[in-house]
């Protein structure tokens, strides 16, 4: 019965069908948990699982759990496929053999520990069967950033671009080569002979893609997340990419073969494989090389470099410039100086995690301690070792070390422990909720017992005879603060600079003069004199007068400074330097945040001050309105953009405090200087609105304002801002025609608060050519520009265009884009017009790349002038 069973099985057993899609999986030691996430996507396809063909190479695993699931996998079902390398071939090789065993009609590729998002084949496969293509391009999620990868740096801002062949549009060879976005038609594979490169351990896939992209006849790119990309990194890098030399040596060579590649397919287009110097020069400096290896890096590939640093088109990264110019040049030995000087830099700026708290520390207990060392720490991990270390080494012993742990979330808390059990001096107090520095300073303050006090950054680290000299000189001279000089170490392109700080500067004429607060101008207190840090005090001159910081967050130290000052009686200045502080990369973007509304509410505390004390407000409070201004018109240029408005209205507040309240309207206004008095009356029309301004703006910017999100208005807001030419000098001109309700509400909602800001939507549907030839109509000041929301102006941009235009009485002037020698004749975003020229002599059109152009009447080309004047960043 069971035999007729199976002949009638077989005779009713239909045809197999050909799969939609076969996926190609390379594994290699894969996990059983990164197997199980990847097929799961597989199961849960909505295109209907039973239309897949699955796949699996394996790789001559030596673990064996993810093959071991993907067998259980292939006896369940009749769609799952496993092959074996008899040899260890890595990826591109791997996938090779895939190829040969796929018999879909179309073919995908997933990587062993990623995984699709569940609509991805439906999605890829709907698009490539029904636009009749070879190559289907998606995006993807990196769980780096748990964002969709950003396509503008190729110019790629359509939703959907589709081409017949990649010269339309070469700027999609910049997309990312990551395969498992894409969908091929397998005949075109196979009929183009297209397979991988055999012999690569890594980039095989960059090399298979251009190739695909050059024969493929049909190609789309389309913005949407086909797959997660499991992207665990370090420096930028996969941390499955070993920076190793043995490594670079195949990076020269996938490189080699692709500008190869490119001269020979699309000449035109080499600059964007070109831009890669800056990823391959990153790699290096993150590789250990001897002197050779480097050497042979450099002669193998200086000439990819100097096509780098000649051609035009290429995106020039000024942070690794001067070490691409010597590898262009073929100077080995300057760029191997380069190399040296930055991987020392790391040393410095990366404090080796393998370093214990040193077994030679002085541990004799004092009766009386002559300096209390305060160190407030916060997850400084990093340099805390160092930190500890450098107040161990102190030729001073009679000390203690009072460190507040303000709840680390890292392991400061063990390192500061492990270093009190060796260091008798040492006291760990730890807080249990985060209270900032302020506070975890105040605590070190109310269980300081020496006679002197200080106080370092866990980040940063003293010099050995710091506090012996200090002490001595504190002593006999009977101070009350002693200020000696800081070092500041700092990156500048990507190189370590050590110098000494320039706010001592205003105080050299008082070096190893004793100092009261009578004999010295006290305006230096308003020059940015504000650490806290690289002073010793007298415990009891702090403790007596009860000078605290301010529990703020930020700007805590401004205020301290101020208050301590004005209190000693004694104070002594050295420009010697003995304290080292630590300036990382993050510290200006931290000092961008909204934390920059504190210094609003410093103001206020210091305004209070001197006005209580009439001698010394008659004496400095021209210094001090002068100082306030500077810090509220600096502060909104260079706060974070989407912090703009909200600082912008805290000022008004203030401002307006200033004015109703405290009636100082007059004093103000008579004590500033120029730059000052316009951003005082700017700010002053924004809170009362006259009917006309008493301010006459020479220049409007035009922006094209369709469908602008609140993120991009304020990132051109304060690009605009950042100019060296005074913001309250430009009218913004926003307009449009067409936009979404909520988007022209975004704009309203700035114009409402800043005065120069201005919204225009015109009642017929204008394109923006269109609407930039009507723009006359609307501008009422002199002088004209033209900004695309996408692009940025150089910081110098309009202040040079306009002095060269008055200056040469120019109808037009015209500028470059930054790092290019090419003057752009046409492009409008380059240029500033004469309003009344522009209305009379002036067409717009727009080209094929969808660029915005100008076009003279050609009776009147008088008054136009080219420069190299740079107007729009580059990047």
């Amino acid at each position: 019965m069971a035999l007729f069973s199976k002949i009638s099985d077989i005779i009713q057993k239909k045809p197999k069908e050909i799969p939609l899609i076969s996926i190609i999986i390379p594994v290699y030691n894969t996990t059983k948990d990164d197997i199980k996430e990847a097929f799961d996507s597989l199961l849960n396809q909505t295109i209907g699982f039973e239309k897949l063909e699955i796949i699996f190479v394996n790789d001559k695993s030596t673990k064996t759990s993810g093959v071991d699931l993907i067998k259980e996998y292939k006896n369940k079902y009749s769609n799952v496929l496993l092959f074996n390398n008899k040899q260890k071939k890595y990826d591109g090789p791997t996938r090779n053999n895939g190829l040969k065993h796929a018999t879909g009609k179309y073919v995908m590729f997933l990587d062993d520990d990623d995984k699709y998002l569940s609509n991805a084949c439906e999605f890829l496969y709907n698009i490539i069967e029904a636009e009749d293509v070879d190559v289907v391009n998606g995006n993807y999620i990196d769980t780096y950033t748990n964002k969709k990868v950003n396509w503008e740096n190729q110019n790629i801002i359509h939703y959907k671009t589709k081409i017949r062949t990649i010269d339309e549009n070469p700027n999609l060879l910049g997309i990312s080569p990551y395969l498992c976005t894409k969908i091929y038609r397998r005949s075109f594979l196979i009929e183009n002979n297209l397979e991988f490169e055999e012999g690569l351990k890594i980039s095989s896939d960059k090399i298979f893609n251009f190739k695909i992209l050059f024969k493929a006849n049909g190609i789309i790119f389309v913005n949407e997340p086909i797959v997660i990309y499991n992207r665990d990194t370090t420096n930028g890098f996969s941390k499955s990419l070993d920076y190793s030399y043995d490594k670079l040596k195949i990076l020269i060579k996938v490189y080699t073969y692709c500008y190869e590649l490119f001269k020979k397919e699309l000449p035109e287009a080499c600059h964007i494989l070109l831009d890669d110097v800056n990823y391959i020069t990153k790699y290096v400096l993150n590789t250990t090389l001897d002197r050779d290896e480097f050497k042979n890096f450099v002669e193998d590939l200086h000439v990819f470099f100097k096509e780098y640093v000649s051609n035009n088109k290429t995106r020039k990264n000024h942070k690794y410039h001067k070490i691409i110019k010597h590898i262009a040049n073929n100077d080995y030995t300057n760029a191997y100086y380069e190399y040296i000087d930055f991987r020392n830099e790391k040393l410095i700026f990366k404090t080796n995690p393998i370093e214990k708290p040193r077994k030679d520390i002085y541990s004799k207990d004092f009766d009386d301690i002559l300096v209390s060392v305060i160190i407030p720490v916060y997850n400084g991990e990093r340099y805390l070792n160092s930190c500890l270390n450098s107040i161990h080494d102190q030729s001073l012993k009679n000390m203690e070390i009072i460190c507040i742990d303000d709840n680390s979330t890292d392991n400061s808390l063990n390192i500061l422990k492990q270093h009190s059990k060796i260091d008798k001096r040492m006291r760990v107090i730890h807080i249990k909720e985060n209270h900032g520095v302020s506070a975890t300073r105040n605590i070190g303050i109310k269980y300081a017992k020496g006679k002197y006090l200080t106080f370092v950054d866990c980040d940063d680290w003293l010099d050995s005879m710091a506090l012996d000299t200090a002490t001595k000189i504190s002593q006999e001279n009977n101070l009350d603060i002693f200020f000696f000089n800081r070092t500041l170490y700092t990156k500048k392109e990507s190189k370590i600079e050590n110098k000494n700080d320039t706010i001592y500067d205003y105080l050299k004429e008082y070096e190893n003069k004793l100092i009261k607060n009578t004999n010295i101008d006290l305006s230096v207190l308003f020059k940015n004199y504000s650490s806290a840090t690289g002073k010793l005090y007298l415990t009891s001159f702090i403790q007596n007068n009860s000078i605290r910081f301010n529990p703020r967050r930020t700007y805590c130290d401004n205020l301290f400074s101020i208050i301590t000052f004005l209190k000693a009686k004694n104070v002594k200045i050295t420009v010697n330097s003995y304290y080292n502080q630590r300036i990382h990369e993050k510290t200006y973007d931290a000092c961008r945040d909204n934390t920059m509304c504190d210094n609003i509410s410093m103001l206020k505390d210091m305004l209070n001050i001197f006005r209580q004390v009439t001698p010394l407000y008659e004496a400095y409070h021209e210094k001090f309105y002068n100082y306030m201004m500077d810090i509220l018109r600096k502060t909104l240029y260079k706060i974070d953009s989407q912090y703009m408005l909200e600082y912008f209205k805290s000022t008004q507040e203030f401002i307006g405090e200033c004015i109703g309240k405290n009636h100082l309207d007059k004093d103000i206004i008579q004590s500033l200087n120029k730059n000052n008095l316009l951003y005082y009356t700017y700010i002053k029309e924004s809170i009362d609105k006259p009917d006309k301004s008493r301010i006459t703006i020479p220049i409007s910017i035009v922006i094209y304002a369709r469908n602008m999100l609140e993120k991009e208005i304020f990132e051109v807001i304060h690009n605009i801002a950042e100019q060296t030419f005074e913001f309250p000098l430009l009218r913004l001109v926003f307009i449009d025609n067409n936009s979404k309700i909520t988007d022209t509400m975004n704009i309203k909602k700035y114009s409402k608060i800043f005065p120069n800001i201005e919204y225009i939507r015109t009642n017929r549907d204008y394109d923006e050519t269109q609407l930039y030839n009507i723009i006359p109509n609307y501008i009422t000041t002199p002088y004209v520009m033209f900004l695309n929301p996408e692009l940025f102006y150089v910081n110098t941009a309009i202040k040079n265009m306009f002095r060269s235009i008055r200056k040469d009485n120019m109808n037009m002037i015209s500028g470059i884009v930054e790092k290019s020698d090419t003057i752009y004749n046409t492009l409008l975003w380059t240029k500033l017009f004469k309003t009344k020229y522009l209305d009379d002599n002036v067409n717009f059109y727009e080209d094929k790349n969808h660029m915005i152009n100008v076009e003279y009447n050609i009776n009147d080309k008088k008054g136009i002038i080219n420069t190299n004047i740079p107007i729009i960043k580059s990047e």
